[in-house]
């Protein structure tokens, strides 16, 4: 059997295939701005009040060897977690979020006022408290392993227990799961 030869095609074609390729690639927004409509705040969220098990799909396996990579940055170069690259994007229901909203609104009422140095994030370190279930982290999940692993090092040092509890944090992008656009932008 005889091969079948390709016929070129002419070069207006293939330029303008290639013109509306290119477009394509620089016409795609990145997951974040995809998922932008969808985000509920950005706050300062405790490492125990985050899940890599996602009630629906499943987040990849940790790869030990980025973790202890992760660690060895933390450890040169610090954690840098407020920095919007290092954000971690977390998804929680809309009725667990405006529980917390409420929360810290009750709680913002009950105290006297603050004057400067108030954070830049709400600080939802009383999550688990509040709401009593998990955030799923849906990208970040080997920073927060390397959390564990810098923070527990660090407890093993003379007097940094109170360190350690201060540190387990991180900032987060938290997204409402149940809106079902979402659920397209996170797996494509």
């Amino acid at each position: 059997m005889a091969k079948r030869k390709a016929t070129p095609l002419p070069k207006t074609t293939v330029s303008a295939k290639r013109a509306r390729q290119d477009q394509q690639f620089t016409n795609i927004k990145s997951i974040r701005e995809q998922a932008e409509p969808y985000r509920l705040a950005t706050a300062r969220l405790p490492i125990a009040a985050l899940s890599s098990t996602w009630r629906i799909g499943s987040n990849r396996p940790i790869d030990a060897k980025h973790v202890q990579d992760l660690c060895r940055i933390f450890e040169e170069e610090r954690l840098q977690r407020e920095q919007v690259e290092n954000h971690l994007l977390v998804a929680c229901s809309r009725a667990d979020f405006e529980r917390m909203m409420a929360y810290l609104q009750n709680a913002e009422n009950s105290r006297p006022a603050l004057e400067d140095g108030l954070p830049s994030w709400p600080d939802f370190s009383d999550w688990m408290l509040v709401n009593g279930c998990k955030v799923e982290i849906m990208g970040g999940q080997h920073r927060v392993e390397a959390l564990k692993v810098f923070l527990g090092r660090i407890g093993q040092r003379p007097g940094a227990s109170a360190v350690v509890g201060e540190q387990s944090w991180w900032i987060c992008e938290i997204y409402d799961q149940g809106e079902s656009n979402l659920n397209h932008v996170w797996s494509s």
